[in-house]
């Protein structure tokens, strides 16, 4: 009967040591994992950051901030990003368009507000206001579909010096 649990206390021992080399193992990985990680990126890779009024600014990791000729001569040089620089430049287009009529619009009714004997000056002004708020209006959607055009060519641009193959 002393045998049998002599040998229930030696196997025990036997799995409290097993368990704390496993133990050691495991602490001794995560240890080496936290010291040695690192993050991997191209140094060339582009970072776009919100400023002031939802404005994007794209700048390297090295924190060279890129002006827009340098960017996009940056973006053409990875094959496919033609097509979304090309929508691009035609989004941004129609957004300079809407602005345009927006501001055309705002100096109608800023004219019509200081000429007090015109003649048709309600239907004027309803109309001016009407182009205003539809071209504004307008103008943010572009604006937006512009930019998120950007963004892809610029997420294309990040991936493509990695390494990583770009389905088009």
């Amino acid at each position: 009967m002393c045998n049998n649990s002599f040998n229930k206390n030696k196997k025990r021992d036997g799995e409290i040591k097993k368990m704390r080399r496993i133990l050691s193992l495991v602490i001794v990985l995560l240890i080496a994992q936290f010291c040695f990680s690192q993050t991997y990126g191209a140094p060339n890779m582009i970072i776009h950051t919100d400023t002031f009024m939802n404005l994007i600014d794209y700048q390297t990791v090295d924190g060279e901030v890129l002006n827009n000729k340098t960017l996009k001569a940056m973006l053409k040089a990875v094959p496919g990003n033609d097509k979304y620089l090309y929508e691009e430049n035609a989004w941004r287009a129609a957004d300079y368009t809407f602005i345009g009529l927006s501001l055309a619009g705002i100096s109608t009714l800023t004219c019509c507000g200081f000429v007090d004997d015109f003649k048709n000056s309600e239907t004027v002004v309803g109309i001016a206001l009407g182009t205003t708020i539809i071209s504004l209006a307008g103008a943010i959607f572009t604006g937006n579909v512009a930019t998120s055009k950007r963004l892809k060519a610029v997420d294309n641009y990040n991936v493509y010096i990695m390494g990583i193959p770009i389905n088009y």
